[in-house]
């Protein structure tokens, strides 16, 4: 595979690179707006273990283990079918202003634990090698949008905030491969 570590949308333009540093996973993003409209960013997860979604952590991020890779991302993640839930987890958001960027750079234990907020570890077994990708989920400011979306001041600081946000609104932007990485399976 070809390292692909700069994509484009009509909406935004995504650029993220990786390298590890003794077992630690180095993976820097940034995601540029180039709408003339505020964009919207479900990059702040919460803190684990943590009694509030407000109390986020940058390093805090989707694993997925597919067939022939594993993607770390920030994004609404839907609700496996064999899973019930409460609530579904909505992510703090960031917002992007037209024509600025956001960047971050997360420190990840490696190998990679598959995780979301709907799936528990699987039990670790040998770790297998298989190309990185990166994504993150968001959305463009519409009407809609803005009327789901409320910015709050929190013990942890400011944030925008969706108690509920309809799966079907969000895009994603993906990049990758950007390296080979080791990754627990339950497989």
């Amino acid at each position: 595979m070809t390292p692909n570590p700069t994509v484009r949308t009509a909406e935004c333009t995504l650029s993220a690179t990786a390298s590890f540093v003794a077992d630690i996973l180095h993976l820097r993003y940034e995601l540029t707006n180039g709408t003339d409209r505020p964009l919207y960013v479900f990059n702040k997860l919460g803190r684990m273990g943590s009694t509030s979604v407000f109390d986020t952590a940058p390093n805090t991020v989707n694993i997925v283990r597919g067939a022939n890779r594993v993607t770390v991302g920030k994004a609404l993640v839907p609700v496996p079918e064999d899973t019930e839930v409460e609530r579904l987890y909505v992510p703090c958001l960031s917002r992007i202003e037209p024509g600025q960027a956001l960047a971050e750079t997360l420190a990840l234990p490696h190998p990679l634990v598959p995780f979301t907020w709907y799936k528990s570890r699987p039990l670790a077994k040998s770790p297998l090698s298989v190309p990185l990708f990166f994504e993150l989920g968001y959305v463009l400011a519409t009407e809609q949008v803005e009327q789901l979306i409320q910015r709050l001041q929190t013990p942890y600081g400011e944030v925008y905030q969706a108690t509920w946000f309809p799966l079907e609104l969000q895009e994603k932007i993906h990049t990758g491969p950007l390296l080979d990485v080791q990754v627990f399976s339950a497989r």
